[in-house]
């Protein structure tokens, strides 16, 4: 799987996978690695949407924590969750 980031689309992040590039040998981990993009990809629309707060009123920036602190938490369950299943399932 190769997946990119459209740096040219300065509106919010747009994501680009590409399934044709290689096999999927396990869909319970390519299920589990979209989880991660996915998550990823909100990640960095919070951060988008703290620099937008900031410049256009100095201060909003912090309401938008709390957001961030979920999409953390849930970045680190995705990716804990893809880790085990790779250790658990042997695959890669």
């Amino acid at each position: 799987m190769i997946i990119s980031f459209d740096n040219n689309d300065k509106r919010s992040p747009q994501w680009i996978v590409n399934t044709d590039a290689e096999p999927s040998i396990c869909p319970e981990r390519e299920r589990l690695a979209a989880e991660v993009i996915a998550v990823m990809g909100e990640l960095i629309d919070i951060l988008l949407q703290q620099r937008r707060a900031l410049r256009a009123s100095g201060n909003v920036a912090s309401l938008l924590d709390a957001d961030f602190g979920k999409a953390v938490g849930a970045k680190e369950r995705a990716i804990g969750a893809l880790c085990e299943h790779e250790k658990e399932h042997g695959c890669r």
